[in-house]
């Protein structure tokens, strides 16, 4: 019975006549996973921030906001769906075109640095937009976040936020894994790095020249030591995964890249050469060809 209904939504959805009523309901149920694991996370940000767990975070935040309340309302009141015990989707083949793909973000590597070198790695055409910063002001308020980079997809709209725009482009590529254990183990070692990053990045807004330098001494004498041990740890083999290289090496490689050109001021160019797994990793990935001409291409 539950196939017959599946098979008449079937049919009635445009494109999608070679789905088999497993997959169509499987692909409703994750559609319906999906909304309930955005909006659970929305529902539980309102509440906290209406019990006044946040201290700092005035009561009334989201008063005006109509739409959030009601979505959060709705969810409160909504029945608790019923798990299956199975979850599948429509499988991406490789006879499926890739779409357009329009990257934005500011004429040097940063953030958007491990997108490029896995589309080069991939061989996937798309445009590289460098925007200068008075033209990014120009346009920071058509961007989800205010901010860059963003990748717009023919059909599937703009995307912001660099980890998932990263995510995106190695499973395009390959350079994300589809097992869900060696996925995560990817993502942990991201994450490592993006804390890493991340309070150096913040002193790039500091206008006191000295309080800056100050800041920047901090985190290299009291918070790299201990994200870089983390991360060396992590590294099983050539690449961060072994012997295959992922989207995991390529955020590592670029950040490493911009401490080796002196990108930060103060901060010194041979910081993880006492980590000989991390420096390794840097020297592989600086060996792909792709990497390579892509390189030599945007010196």
């Amino acid at each position: 019975k539950e196939e017959s209904k599946c098979r008449k939504g079937e049919q009635s959805e445009k494109g999608r006549e070679s789905w088999s009523a497993r997959e169509f309901f499987d692909w409703v149920f994750m559609s319906a996973c999906g909304f309930v694991a955005v909006f659970g996370r929305l529902e539980a940000t309102v509440n906290h921030v209406k019990s006044s767990s946040l201290r700092s975070v005035p009561t009334p935040l989201f008063s005006t906001q109509r739409r959030v309340l009601s979505q959060t309302s709705r969810i409160h009141s909504s029945p608790p769906l019923k798990m299956c015990d199975h979850i599948g989707k429509k499988p991406k083949t490789s006879s499926e075109p890739i779409p357009k793909l329009k990257l934005t973000y500011f004429p040097v590597t940063g953030r958007a640095e491990p997108t490029r070198l896995a589309f080069a790695i991939g061989r996937i055409d798309f445009e590289d937009e460098r925007v200068p910063f008075p033209q990014f002001l120009e346009r920071k308020a058509s961007y989800p976040f205010g901010s860059v980079p963003v990748l717009e997809i023919d059909g599937g709209g703009v995307i912001s936020q660099s980890d998932a725009i990263l995510r995106y482009a190695g499973k395009l590529t390959g350079l994300y894994p589809s097992d869900p254990i060696a996925a995560i183990k990817v993502d942990e070692f991201c994450d490592g790095v993006e804390d890493l990053s991340s309070p150096l990045g913040a002193t790039l807004t500091e206008k006191d020249q000295e309080k800056k330098l100050a800041t920047r001494k901090d985190i290299v004498e009291n918070t790299m030591p201990r994200y870089f041990s983390g991360l060396e740890k992590l590294v099983r083999g050539k690449f961060v995964s072994g012997e295959q290289v992922s989207i995991a090496d390529l955020r590592w490689y670029a950040f490493a890249c911009s401490i080796k050109a002196g990108f930060y001021d103060g901060v010194p160019t041979n910081l993880f050469e006492p980590y000989p797994k991390l420096s390794a990793v840097v020297d592989a990935v600086d060996a792909i060809p792709q990497v390579q001409a892509w390189n030599a291409a945007h010196a």
